[in-house]
Parts: structure tokens; sequence; C-alpha cells
């Protein structure tokens, strides 16, 4: 499990990033990530204007963008 930390394991397409974003603005959404790894989908949607509250459980060291630790066990 350590080395799944790290990683990225959703990439999505250009088109569908756009739809999102597109989406989310013009129902004028917030986001919450639960979940967020290293904030990699987070700072796509940050990037793009979309206000964004990444969190996670396991804190990591990579963070492409800032992840707020969260446990609620």
């Amino acid at each position: 499990m350590e080395n799944m930390l790290s990683e990225v394991f959703y990439r999505p397409k250009p088109e569908f990033l756009a739809q999102l974003v597109s989406f989310i603005r013009a129902e004028s959404l917030n986001v919450v990530e639960c979940g967020a790894g290293i904030g990699y989908f987070s700072k796509l949607l940050l990037d793009n204007g979309v206000k964004v509250c990444p969190l996670d459980i396991y804190p990591r060291e990579n963070q492409v963008t800032e992840v707020f630790p969260v446990n609620a066990l």
C-alpha cells in the first residue's frame, strides 16, 4: 500500500475536464474531493478556476496541491 500512496490513478481526457469545469461554473458549485491522494485532480480543477477542497486520510509528501488531512473514523 505504501507505494500506492504516490500514484495518480485517474487522468481525465481534456474533453471531460472541460465539460466538468463548464458544468461546475454554470451551476456555481464548489467541490470537495474526498480521497484526493496527492491532489492531482483537484489541481486540474483549481487551475481551471474551480473552488476545490481536497481531503485525504493519508498525508502525502509529494502533493501537487495542498491536501488537507482528515480522519472521520
